[in-house]
């Protein structure tokens, strides 16, 4: 994308968010430095008449000190509602989403054997969530909520610029026992 501009969040401290930003060389390339391993957004901006507006995904980048990488920024999205067994929307539900079979070697905190933990999202106050954007692949999630069981989603497949919309997320009561 030869009209386009790409920046990485780098570090977020509060509300201030870092980006590191550059343009692409007569090739069509960018080159972008950024300080450790770990999964950052990248957005791709465009400027003149190009059509892509400002697109983002998030990447996971590794410990080596030189990287080549193609990015493809398709935005797609994965919906939701967390509901008790009333169907009425569990308020103060948090998500919880991972790649499945990403690159290990980014993995961050909270990430288990064949998935890197990328997000954690609060539901609204109908329940309902929505993750976005998100690149091509294959994810899990998880609703947790207080005095409710953890209830998990996956595999999800999720295809270039797809929505997918899931079934309500049923989260039965948890059940506490009482020792005498």
């Amino acid at each position: 994308c030869k009209q386009c501009r790409l920046a990485f969040e780098t570090s977020k401290t509060g509300d201030s968010v870092s980006y590191r930003a550059t343009q692409c060389d007569a090739e069509g390339h960018y080159l972008i430095t950024v300080p450790l391993a770990g999964v950052y957004r990248a957005t791709a901006i465009a400027s003149g008449t190009g059509n892509l507006g400002k697109t983002t995904l998030q990447i996971a980048v590794r410990n080596d000190p030189v990287q080549k990488r193609d990015l493809e920024f398709f935005a797609g999205t994965i919906r939701g509602r967390v509901v008790n067994k009333q169907g009425e929307p569990v308020q103060k539900a948090r998500i919880r989403l991972w790649e499945l079979g990403g690159d290990r070697s980014v993995a961050p905190a909270g990430s288990s054997p064949g998935a890197i933990f990328l997000l954690e999202a609060s539901v609204g106050e109908d329940g309902e969530f929505k993750l976005d954007p998100l690149s091509r692949g294959t994810y899990r999630l998880e609703a947790e909520a207080k005095d409710h069981a953890t209830k998990s989603v996956g595999p999800i497949a999720l295809g270039e610029e797809e929505v997918v919309n899931l079934a309500d997320l049923v989260m039965e009561a948890s059940r506490t026992l009482h020792m005498v």
